[in-house]
């Protein structure tokens, strides 16, 4: 991404949000910005040693 739209970020992207998704593209028209972002695969600590099961 660039690095200018990476600064941005924090200001559109609600906090804490992304310590769980990264912005993998956006698209940008007149009056409208689509971010998307693809959830990370990370399991928090306080789960971590413990089985996981995905549910979607």
């Amino acid at each position: 991404m660039h690095d200018s739209f990476n600064a941005l970020m924090p200001l559109i992207i609600p906090k804490g949000v992304s310590d769980y998704f990264e912005m993998t593209h956006y698209s940008k028209e007149e009056k409208r910005l689509d971010i998307f972002l693809e959830e990370l695969n990370s399991t928090p600590e306080e789960y971590q040693g413990q089985k996981l099961v995905s549910k979607g």
